[in-house]
């Protein structure tokens, strides 16, 4: 409990700027694009926000000092899961919250679309970390940054250089999209499983 209360007060500490920044992103997406477009950006931009205390870890050398007291590595590494897990969710709080004043704000009705944009960034931020924790505890938070930028990046370029060239995806029906965005919250949660035990054997064998 210490580990996650120590991670929630350095980022409490330094979230002011981000907060601004994405409130104010959070206004111009939903004006402009309707209410799922903005409430999609924060959960995602809070599972992120777990990478800034790697930073501040090292340099603060933090590791040395926890690794000289009882609480093991495995413990380290799940407080960051359970720290992720906190933010994902607050964020997923924050989202609903910002939903239904965007859509009071615009006199809409909750609809399917925003459940589905809701559940799916939801999974997306659960996702992200699961492929981001063990990236920063085998390379640093700002190379693993990059790396997932890259992962992200090359896919999505090979995705749009091939639209058209995939009929078997294009011809996939509306239900069954339907369907697993709403079990995509339900995937990422279970990918943070192996994505714990990955970052564990990283970080035990690190000296």
């Amino acid at each position: 409990i210490g580990l996650i209360q120590k991670d929630l007060l350095l980022i409490k500490r330094s979230m002011g700027t981000t907060m601004l920044i994405l409130a104010f992103l959070v206004i111009v997406f939903s004006a402009s694009m309707g209410a799922s477009a903005g409430m999609a950006m924060i959960p995602i931009a809070f599972s992120i926000l777990i990478l800034g205390t790697f930073a501040l870890d090292d340099t603060a050398k933090w590791d040395v000092y926890v690794l000289c007291t009882p609480p093991a590595k495995r413990r380290i590494v799940l407080s960051k899961y359970l720290s992720s897990s906190i933010l994902i969710a607050i964020g997923a709080a924050f989202s609903a919250i910002a939903a239904v004043v965007a859509l009071l704000i615009r006199s809409e009705t909750w609809s399917l679309e925003v459940t589905l944009t809701f559940l799916a960034s939801v999974g997306l931020a659960c996702c992200m970390n699961a492929v981001l924790l063990p990236l920063t505890y085998r390379f640093g938070a700002e190379r693993s940054r990059i790396i997932f930028m890259v992962l992200v990046f090359i896919p999505t370029c090979l995705a749009v250089l091939l639209q058209g060239q995939l009929p078997a995806i294009a011809s996939v029906d509306e239900a069954t999209i339907m369907n697993m965005l709403a079990l995509f919250p339900v995937f990422g949660i279970l990918l943070l499983f192996p994505s714990y035990f990955i970052s564990k054997a990283i970080y035990t064998h690190k000296d």
